[in-house]
């Protein structure tokens, strides 16, 4: 019989190769743990981001719902209409002193062309003094 001459070689070999597979899985072993801390910082993280968009998003539907009661506030006054008036089946017209619902600005009513606005008086496209300022759509308002 011939015994093969490697044998002793090839058991150190599988012994050095059994070593390094469970340096191998030791490693992974750690890298995993890591990972996981990793990831369930991350996921923390995300948590508390989460937390703060919401409680940001609450805050800015509040101020919605509050400015929509305003203006649904506001629009019962141009939807109201006047019985027995020029106004008839017409929105009602704003006030004077009240702002305007799109520029916010405070409207007044006019002595020259006696609409609600924001411009001066000194400014009103009616006086002839602003006849050069007038575009060339613009109709007289006075009858």
């Amino acid at each position: 019989m011939v015994e093969a001459k490697g044998t002793g070689f090839g058991s150190a070999a599988n012994a050095r190769e059994a070593g390094h597979v469970r340096e191998d899985a030791e490693r992974l072993d750690e890298m995993a743990r890591v990972t996981c801390k990793i990831l369930q910082q991350m996921n923390d993280k995300n948590d508390e981001k989460f937390d703060r968009m919401m409680q940001q998003m609450a805050k800015q539907n509040e101020l919605l719902t509050k400015l929509s009661h305003a203006q649904a506030g506001q629009q019962v006054k141009t939807n109201s209409t006047q019985q027995g008036t020029q106004y008839e089946g017409k929105k009602v017209e704003w006030k004077d002193g009240e702002p305007d619902p799109v520029s916010g600005k405070i409207l007044r009513r006019c002595p020259h062309c006696k609409k609600l606005v924001t411009h001066k008086e000194t400014n009103c496209l009616e006086l002839e003094a602003n006849a050069s300022r007038r575009p060339s759509w613009w109709k007289s308002c006075k009858k």
